[in-house]
């Protein structure tokens, strides 16, 4: 069983210029495609989870003649799609003895919106190299943090899936990792101002995914996606498990949407400052 996706086409085709904050967000995006191609495709670097919810949060409440006709068009493309981001997520779920960081997940961000430098590299060899950057590192507010910043360690504790407020999305160290702190408050409010609820879903297929959001009818969605999978390829019991409405999950659980995005959009950026 074929997961169909709906491709809603941009209303607004006209090249535009967003300038946000000291950075220049390029309009149309590029897609809907797979991740990896459209990270191809990008004529600039792939906007960062901060950079996307400062964009998002101009656009739906800006009153600005350059931004706002573009507002309904975008939230109508991606209600059936999703936003790529630089952000690579891995989980981490071993049961090795006197391993205080057993559970949790390893955010992997490329900020020049490369992705996969070595795509061939094996899961737990990876994992292993992700955990050696972050042992150099420093601990901050709970988070194992690498010298350069890039690679973040989050312990399973403070990450939790499914429905949340304000407040608990706040404590979310995975989404805090992803769009900061401004952001992640910028998106809360956003999603108060559209009327929608917050939803976080996991991966249900485990280990490694790429870091999404999505503005659906009613709730905005934050999605840990495989880049790798083709909804041409997903059938039988792989199509089912991705549409399942609830996944147990390491005692808690993943409200997950009934139908896989695999295709997205990912958004340009330039910089001016």
């Amino acid at each position: 069983m074929a997961i169909k996706v709906s491709e809603k086409k941009e209303i607004i085709r006209k090249p535009e210029a967003f300038q946000i904050n000291g950075t220049t967000f390029v309009y149309p995006f590029i897609g809907p495609t797979r991740c990896s191609e459209a990270i191809t495709r990008l004529r600039g670097r792939m906007a960062r989870g901060s950079q996307v919810a400062s964009f998002l949060s101009e656009l739906f409440t800006s009153k600005k003649r350059n931004i706002k006709p573009y507002a309904d068009s975008i939230r109508r493309l991606l209600e059936d799609s999703v936003i790529w981001l630089p952000s690579k997520i891995f989980e981490k779920s071993c049961q090795v003895k006197d391993d205080k960081y057993k559970d949790g997940f390893y955010v992997e961000n490329d900020f020049d919106g490369c992705m996969d430098s070595n795509p061939s590299e094996k899961f737990y060899t990876r994992l292993n190299r992700l955990e050696e950057d972050v042992s150099a590192g420093e601990v901050i507010s709970g988070l194992r943090i690498s010298k350069d910043g890039k690679v973040t360690f989050v312990p399973g504790k403070m990450v939790r899936f499914g429905k949340q407020n304000p407040s608990t999305l706040l404590r979310n160290g995975l989404i805090t990792t992803i769009y900061g702190v401004e952001g992640t408050k910028q998106l809360a409010s956003l999603a108060r101002i559209l009327g929608v609820s917050i939803r976080v879903h996991n991966n249900p297929r485990g280990y490694s995914g790429m870091a999404c959001l999505g503005i659906g009818r009613r709730s905005l969605n934050f999605y840990i996606l495989p880049k790798y999978v083709e909804e041409d390829n997903l059938s039988g019991s792989v199509a089912d498990k991705f549409r399942q409405a609830d996944v147990t999950h390491k005692g808690g659980y993943i409200s997950s949407t009934r139908r896989i995005y695999t295709r997205g959009y990912a958004i340009a950026v330039k910089y001016t400052s």
